[in-house]
């Protein structure tokens, strides 16, 4: 109960609803750096970012692998596939589906056996009239059902993830591409900013801008940075 009070009141604070002191985001961040942060450099968190609206996105280098949105109040996942996506995932999670085509969407539910799929696939045409034809995606749906003994579950293993995200105070976070640099917000205007040691960005105007940045912050331990925006996040 305790940790539901507590993952509502960052939500509501990522929202806009708010009511704490404007401190709040500040302790917030400087307890995750003293208590959690070797723990999180270490975490399955750190394969996905975390938006409020897109939840966990796995990514590889620019492109988004999978989405993965987890309803707790019923236990589903919803999923959305980038172009490969759908193999990641199903070699992940060890899913032994066979659909012979794409997977462009998934929700996920369970019940006391199996692992219901309730999927959005898309293929080609076998064959093409000639050289001018257009390949159209073909989008249909079905439902299929999988033992509970057959694959990892990728809805504990979410609920884990959201779990250990809420016990470290994290509201959103993502990682930047190149650098190795990260933000972690802890409230709309609240955030850190992680530089490893001697980090590196390819191009020197970019590399400048963020050695700047990192001066503006409030070094709060090792590699951890202090940062309070003029506007809060959307």
């Amino acid at each position: 109960m305790k940790q539901q009070i507590f993952f509502l009141a960052i939500i509501c604070t990522l929202g806009g609803c708010d009511k704490t002191p404007d401190t709040a985001g500040y302790y917030r961040a400087v307890t995750f750096v003293n208590v959690h942060a070797a723990s999180f450099l270490k975490s399955e968190l750190l394969k996905y970012d975390y938006g409020l609206r897109q939840q966990y996105i796995r990514s590889t280098g620019d492109t988004a692998v999978y989405r993965a949105l987890f309803r707790a109040d019923d236990n589903r996942l919803l999923v959305l596939f980038g172009k490969p996506g759908w193999q990641a995932f199903a070699a992940q999670f060890r899913i032994p589906l066979d659909t012979n085509a794409g997977w462009t969407r998934l929700v996920l539910h369970l019940d006391s056996t199996n692992f219901r799929f309730d999927l959005e696939i898309h293929t080609y045409p076998d064959s093409v009239i000639n050289a001018d034809t257009i390949k159209v995606s073909l989008y249909t749906s079905g439902d299929y059902s999988v033992p509970v003994n057959l694959m990892e579950d990728p809805i504990a293993y979410l609920s884990r993830l959201d779990e250990e995200r809420r016990k470290y105070g994290v509201g959103t976070y993502n990682k930047l591409r190149t650098g190795g640099i990260m933000e972690l917000n802890f409230s709309p205007t609240d955030y850190l900013l992680y530089f490893p040691t001697d980090f590196r960005i390819g191009e020197q105007q970019f590399q400048d801008s963020w050695n700047k940045k990192l001066k503006s912050g409030k070094k709060l331990h090792d590699n951890w940075y202090y940062y309070k925006r003029d506007k809060p996040l959307d």
